[in-house]
């Protein structure tokens, strides 16, 4: 999986995804069903899943940092960014 160079085409304007950056979980949607791939950083495969309209991806699981969505009909990439809370005595906001 090169990461270089990623294009958005005309497929991956179709998929939505939110919200981004998140703390634990995004809704991914799709204007038609498609199978999609997740990969960390290192551009190992995470997970697989496929998208009917609409698919929760629960990330809380996952260490902090940015995850690629790939489909199946497409070499385009759309990533992810997972963020920790940070806390501070006077309101939680993310970093």
């Amino acid at each position: 999986m090169t990461i270089l160079g990623i294009e958005n085409s005309s497929i991956m304007k179709g998929l939505n995804v939110y919200p981004n950056p998140t703390m634990d979980k995004v809704t991914i949607e799709c204007v038609r069903p498609s199978q999609v791939r997740l990969y960390n950083s290192l551009g190992q495969l995470m997970e697989t899943f496929t998208v009917q309209n609409s698919y929760v991806l629960h990330l809380d699981t996952y260490s902090n940092g940015v995850y690629y969505l790939q489909t199946n009909d497409s070499k385009s990439i759309k990533h992810i960014k997972k963020k920790p809370l940070r806390f501070t005595t006077e309101r939680l906001f993310l970093m």
